[in-house]
Parts: C-alpha cells; structure tokens; sequence
C-alpha cells in the first residue's frame, strides 16, 4: 500500500479510538441515563474500527473498493449517532430523512462524515461556542448534495486557502482528515468543499446518484490535474 493510504488510514482508525475514549469517560458515571446508549455506540464503532483495519489490509492487496449503490441516509444517521455520546449535552444534533441512493464505498463515505462530525464535536467541546450540528440532504440534477453545518466559530479566513492541505488544525487536530475527506470524496467522483456561511463552519459533499455520473465528475476531475500539471510545468 502506498504511504499516504496507510496514513490516512491510520488517521481516521485514531479518530474513532479518541471517540471510544470519550465513551469511556461517560461510562464511568454509571447513573448517566446515557449509559446504555454509550455502550451500544461502543460496540458499533469498534466494529466500524475493525472494518477499517479491514478495508486498509484489502486496499494494500487490490486497491480502493468497487462502489455501489446504498442508502447514504442510513450512512448519515450511523456517524451522527455515533458522535453523539462524544457531544456537550448542550449540543443539538438534526439530519436528513428521505432514503437517497448514492454510488461510492460505503466505507468511504462513513469516513467523510465522521471526519466532518468529529470536527464539529471536537470544536463543541473545546470553544463552548457551538451548539447545533445540523445535517441536510438534497438531490441537484445527478447529485447527492450532503451539507454539514454548524453555528461554532468557523473557519478563520486565514485558514481558509490552506484548509484542504493537511497542515494542523485551528482546534489542535492534526488537520488531515479534511484532505482525507477531501480525497475520499473526489476518488468516488464526488466533491467536498467549504462554504460560504454567515455563521459558523458549512461543508458541503456531493456524491453521484448514478454510475453515468461518477463517470463525468472522475473525467472533470482528471481534466482538473491536466491543467493543473501544464500550469505547473509552464
């Protein structure tokens, strides 16, 4: 596997250990009425945990997994839940409804959201200043259009040109699950990108709803490195 996979990888089984960890130290105040909801979330993602070990032992053997065609609402609804027991209690959580088939890895597209989520809930828990999270679905021509949004703080405009390069976060993170996210996306012949919001922080990740679209998106985007590369060379 080449090393930038195993990196990233590696990133997001860490961020999903982290949770657990916050699992645990809910865990230790056994009144909490959220104890058994905490458990089951426990149990559901060191199972996804060990799917992703699964997943990087495959790609280092045939490379990146075939898409195909799932409900991206239940996909949603498994990384908000699972990001919930991590949240200040005074933190709203709302997300999409209507069943939405896309075509990508699945895998993949729970590691874009949680990437998404987990920032959400680690800026929550160290400004104090965000209070909802909230997460729409809509259909724009052959597009699956997922919005992750939320009233913290935001991006500073500083930090906006380099958001996507994996340099260290404004919250303390290592700041790569973003281009992770970001390379996830793009690789199932979507988007992710950032926004423009009046308050806080918006992402927006689009996602073909068909096969004839992912074909069109992965060509703009190989066109996108062309060009990139001349300018490059000039």
């Amino acid at each position: 596997m080449h090393q930038i996979a195993l990196s990233q990888w590696t990133h997001d089984i860490r961020n999903a250990l982290s949770t657990i960890a916050l699992y645990v130290d809910t865990l230790e105040c056994p009144e909490n009425p959220q104890s058994s909801r905490t458990v089951a979330s426990t149990q559901a993602l060191l199972t996804r945990v060990a799917a992703m070990c699964s997943g990087a032992a495959k790609q280092a053997q045939a490379g990146p997994a075939a898409r195909a065609s799932f409900d991206v609402t239940r996909t949603i609804a498994q990384a908000r839940e699972l990001i919930h027991a991590t949240l200040p209690g005074s933190v709203s959580q709302t997300d999409a409804q209507d069943p939405t088939l896309v075509v990508a890895d699945a895998q993949d597209v729970f590691r874009i959201l949680f990437n998404l989520l987990h920032n959400a809930a680690t800026v929550a828990r160290r400004t104090g200043s965000l209070r909802t999270i909230k997460v729409t679905l809509a259909r724009v021509d052959a597009m699956a259009v997922i919005t992750v949004s939320d009233d913290g703080p935001g991006v500073p405009a500083a930090v906006r040109s380099r958001l996507f390069r994996g340099t260290r976060s404004t919250t303390g993170g290592s700041g790569r699950g973003l281009a992770i996210a970001r390379e996830l996306a793009e690789r199932n012949g979507g988007t992710l990108k950032l926004a423009d919001a009046p308050h806080g922080a918006t992402f927006v990740v689009e996602l073909p709803l068909d096969p004839s679209a992912v074909d069109r998106v992965a060509m703009l985007f190989r066109e996108r490195a062309a060009s990139a590369a001349r300018s490059s060379a000039a």
